[in-house]
């Protein structure tokens, strides 16, 4: 299993929210950290996000920096 997961909402055949709800109903992937990214910062958008699950909300554009930390945050929470 990943140590965690970054989805973006807008995805070609599936959305990330679709994606992230299918990985909170698998058994072995329920627990993955999930850091949503957006470039839609609405707050309605982001709860959505934390409804279906993700641990974190990231509005585009981020930063390689921001988004590593947010990452190793994600990670060292699960431990």
């Amino acid at each position: 299993s990943p140590d965690a997961a970054v989805l973006d909402l807008r995805m070609p055949d599936i959305s990330g929210l679709a994606l992230l709800r299918v990985l909170r109903r698998g058994p072995r992937l329920e627990d993955i950290p999930v850091i949503v990214v957006s470039a839609n910062g609405l707050p309605s958008h982001i709860q959505d996000g934390l409804d279906a699950g993700a641990w974190m909300c990231l509005t585009k554009p981020v930063s390689f920096l921001d988004l590593k930390k947010a990452v190793e945050k994600v990670i060292a929470e699960a431990d």
